[in-house]
């Protein structure tokens, strides 16, 4: 019943990938869910798409938090439609 799922791990150094068999690929490709993969231990820069819906809002809120706890830079992107 989550909402998203969030996962630690390093990419192959010449693709930043994950090598096919990995826990992370195998969950990349089956989860019917958003996955957050966190390859460093240092937050530092994130960026948030939002388009004012309600889950865009929901996802600025968690980045502002995010942002705040490890002081990083936040960036927005808004998509305005065509």
């Amino acid at each position: 019943k989550s909402n998203l799922i969030l996962m630690g791990g390093k990419g192959t150094e010449e693709s930043s990938r994950y090598k096919t068999g990995t826990a992370i690929e195998s969950v990349v490709r089956s989860a019917t869910k958003p996955v957050w993969i966190c390859q460093r231990d240092k937050l530092s820069k994130i960026l948030c798409g939002i388009d004012g819906s309600r889950s865009a809002a929901k996802a600025l809120q968690f980045a502002i938090d995010l942002s705040r706890r490890y002081s990083a830079q936040l960036c927005i992107i808004h998509a305005l439609p065509s």
